[in-house]
Formats: C-alpha cells, structure tokens, sequence
C-alpha cells in the first residue's frame, strides 16, 4: 500500500498541475480520487486476503503484530486519498490551510499514541495513525468546499468502500481450517471486486462517449 502511495503521489501531483488550467480539471480530480479509490480498495483485499501467506516473507518474531495491518492498511489507504484531496489548496495558492491540516493531525497523533500506545500497544498507534488522517481528511474536505468545490462521486465512492469491507468481514466471520480451500475463498471475493469495478467503470465510460 505504501508503495502505491508513493507512486501515485509522484504521478499526480505534475498531472495536476499540469491540468489545473483545464476546462475540466476538476472532473480529471474526481475521476482520479475514484480510480485511486479503487486500487486501494482492491490493494487492501489482497493484503488481507492474503496474509497467512505474505507473513512467511518476514521474520516470524514481527507475525504478532500481524493483526494490526487491516487497521494500518485503512490508514495508508486514508492518507492517499487526503494527498489527493489535498491539491485544492495547492492550484489555489493556499497552502497555509495544509500546514494548518497538517499540525491538526500531528497533534492528533501524539496525543493518541501518548492515551493507547501504553494500554494496547501496537494497536493504539495503527488506531492514532487511522484517527488522524481522517480527521484531516474531513478538515480537508469541508475546507475545500469553501474554497475550491470538487464534485468527488461519494455515493460511488461509497459503494466501493462498503463492498470491500463486506468482503473483509467475510474473511474474519468464516473459519475454515484448510488453507487452500480458504485462499480460493478470498481469490473470487477479490476477483467479484474488481470484477464489479471493472464493470461498473466501464459502462460509465461508454455512457459519457
């Protein structure tokens, strides 16, 4: 998940700026916060999915920590889509409102680490990590509604979000002992997402052209 950040981040930003002066820049922002959206999403079922298998690629002293990356996933997940809501105030000029964004979340940060981390450990930092960054992304939000209105498609958006995490709580409400009958489980739940994406996207496509 980091990685995809790190790469979108890189891509956007230039492709931003560089149609910040379009007709319809605005409708290119939503349809890269939907896209984005999508690639999360569809990132995190697989990670999720796929962690009885993933874990064997780190150190087995780090495999009791593995119940917090649904949480941490979600955060990250969070944090790509506040940098891509954040471009309102960088075509505006009003990067004041990022720096204000930005110490309203470091705050937020500490002052949860320094409440859960004693209490629930590794736990409390993923859940301090997720609070902040939707916290922001709410201040980010309302704030660029003042100044620089996106239309985002939220119902659309939404209906994504509460696919995929149907699925996960598919993952965590089944127990089935044979691993492999487990993974092909999750293989066509993450297959029925993208599945439902792709064609849901694709026909939005042919209805615009």
């Amino acid at each position: 998940m980091v990685l995809f950040i790190q790469m979108f981040r890189y891509a956007a930003e230039p492709f931003f700026f560089k149609n910040s002066e379009s007709s319809d820049a605005k409708k290119l922002y939503a349809d890269v916060m939907n896209y984005f959206v999508i690639f999360g999403l569809i990132i995190f079922l697989g990670v999720v999915f796929y962690i009885d298998i993933l874990k064997y690629f780190i150190d087995k002293e780090f495999w009791e920590g593995l119940y917090v990356i649904p949480v941490l996933l979600i955060a990250k997940l969070l944090f790509g889509i506040l940098f891509s809501l954040s471009i309102w105030y960088k075509v505006t000029d009003k990067t004041k409102y990022g720096i204000l964004i930005a110490g309203i979340g470091a705050i937020i940060t500490v002052v949860l680490n320094i409440l859960l981390l004693p209490k629930i450990g590794y736990l409390g930092s993923a859940i301090a990590s997720l609070i902040s960054y939707a916290t922001m992304l709410g201040v980010s939000y309302y704030l660029s509604t003042k100044h620089y209105l996106i239309k985002y498609n939220f119902k659309k958006l939404a209906f994504y979000v509460i696919i995929a995490f149907g699925m996960f709580g598919i993952n965590r409400i089944i127990h089935i002992e044979n691993l492999i009958i487990f993974l092909c489980i999750n293989t066509i739940m993450l297959l029925t997402f993208i599945g439902i994406a792709y064609y849901k996207e694709i026909n939005l496509l042919k209805n615009e052209n």
